[in-house]
């Protein structure tokens, strides 16, 4: 694994992203990138991640066929608290459920933090 990402210490760009997401709630690309004032929201979160900051991520199926990405920043505690409860309910690194939409969830652990993904 390649450790060529910013610091978050030192980068203004990172910084101003962790601003945008500091209130812990979900995030979409756009929101990002307008209140960031960055074109590559999903690099920056993976910076994030690689700095050692807990980004849930998200996507889902608009009505018009399109996904949309969000992104939330999640305290080292409230992650463990997921951990645990997802731990209780599998053993498995990725576990498949259906939502009332008929989509499909999968949980997965992502270095760095923990990805939750929705798309059909």
């Amino acid at each position: 694994m390649s450790n060529n990402h910013a610091k978050l210490a030192t980068s203004e760009r990172l910084q101003a992203v962790k601003a945008v997401l500091d209130d812990g709630g979900w995030h979409t690309t756009r929101d990002i990138m307008l209140g960031a004032n960055t074109v590559s929201p999903a690099a920056c979160v993976a910076e994030l991640r690689s700095n050692g900051l807990t980004v849930l991520s998200q996507c889902t199926r608009q009505p018009n066929g399109r996904s949309l990405w969000q992104y939330r920043l999640v305290s080292k505690k409230e992650m463990a608290a997921v951990k645990e409860e997802r731990q209780k309910e599998t053993k498995t690194d990725a576990l498949p459920t259906s939502n009332p939409s008929g989509q499909m969830d999968f949980l997965r652990t992502n270095i760095g933090g923990m990805a939750v993904v929705k798309c059909p």
